[in-house]
Formats: C-alpha cells, sequence, structure tokens
C-alpha cells in the first residue's frame, strides 16, 4: 500500500472510532489524515508525470513541494475551469470533470485541514467528515486519468512551480 493509501485508512479508522459520540480529536485527525493522503497521492503522480523514469530526481522534486504553492495553483485551475464551463454553458470532458474534483478536493481539502488543526473552536461532525474522506477518496481515484492529459500536467507543474506565464 501506498502512504496515501494507508493514510485514507487511517482517516476512514478515525472517522469510525466513536460509533455514538465521535471525539473531536479524532474527527480532526482524520481530516488531516485525509488532506496529507491528497496531498501525497498529488505530490507521487506529479513527480512521476514529470520524471517518468526510474531516478534520484524523484526524491528530491517531491519534496519542493510547496502546500500553498499548491493549494493556489489547484484554485486558479477549478476557478478557470468553472469560468470556462460557465461561458460556453456545457458540460465539463470527463477528463476535465477529473481535473475539477482533483482541484476543488484539494483546495476544500486543505481548509478544513487548516480548521483541524488551527481553530479549536471549530466543531466537526461525524458526516461532515465522512463526506470530505469522500472527496478525497474520489480526487485519489481522478489523479490516474488527470496523470495523462496536457490539463493535468499542467497543473502539477504549477503546483510545483506557481503560475506558468504563458
Amino acid at each position: 500500500m501506498s502512504l496515501s493509501e494507508d493514510l485514507l485508512e487511517q482517516a476512514s479508522a478515525l472517522c469510525e472510532l466513536d460509533s455514538r459520540r465521535p471525539k473531536q480529536a479524532n474527527l480532526r485527525r482524520a481530516v488531516s489524515a485525509a488532506y496529507y493522503a491528497v496531498f501525497h497521492a498529488v505530490v507521487q503522480a506529479a513527480v512521476q508525470a514529470m520524471i517518468p523514469a526510474r531516478s534520484e530526481l524523484r526524491s528530491h522534486v517531491s519534496r519542493k513541494f510547496n502546500h500553498s504553492t499548491m493549494k493556489s495553483a489547484a484554485q486558479r485551475t477549478a476557478e478557470a475551469m468553472r469560468r470556462t464551463q460557465n461561458q460556453i454553458n456545457s458540460a465539463l470532458s470527463l477528463t476535465d470533470s477529473h481535473v475539477l474534483r482533483l482541484t476543488r478536493a484539494f483546495v476544500d481539502l486543505q481548509e478544513a485541514r487548516h480548521k483541524a488543526d488551527y481553530d479549536v473552536t471549530e466543531a466537526f461532525t461525524k458526516l461532515q467528515v465522512s463526506k470530505w474522506l469522500d472527496d478525497a477518496k474520489l480526487a485519489a481515484q481522478s489523479l490516474e486519468s488527470v496523470r495523462a492529459t496536457e490539463r493535468g500536467e499542467q497543473v502539477f507543474w504549477e503546483m510545483l512551480l506557481g503560475k506558468l506565464d504563458r
């Protein structure tokens, strides 16, 4: 199992740990684990797409990904896709829907993780955390489709380097 899969499994276990009255600590750790599952899955997919051959470079490049740069890239991509969809008033292609699912989930999960880790006044419900877990699982599943596209490659590079000049 990959680290991402292990983190999703851990998040699910933490969410289900207390059947009647879930402890906030368990729900908060579940949110954090779900975010980090997606973070690590994206980094792994990006590095594999950018550096296809097995190389020591992969481990060096994977440590260069920055959470805020990745979030900014995900937000820009999701917003641009929503604007385009609204302007032409049509459905997204299957590939674009995977990119949109991934970028939205990344942003939403990162914001949820910040609340879970830093805002002690925020209370989480099992239902809310379960929805974030579902989003994380769907985002991880979307990665294979995203990785094989030009738009996906662009998103990965922007997640590493920031906004690309075109």
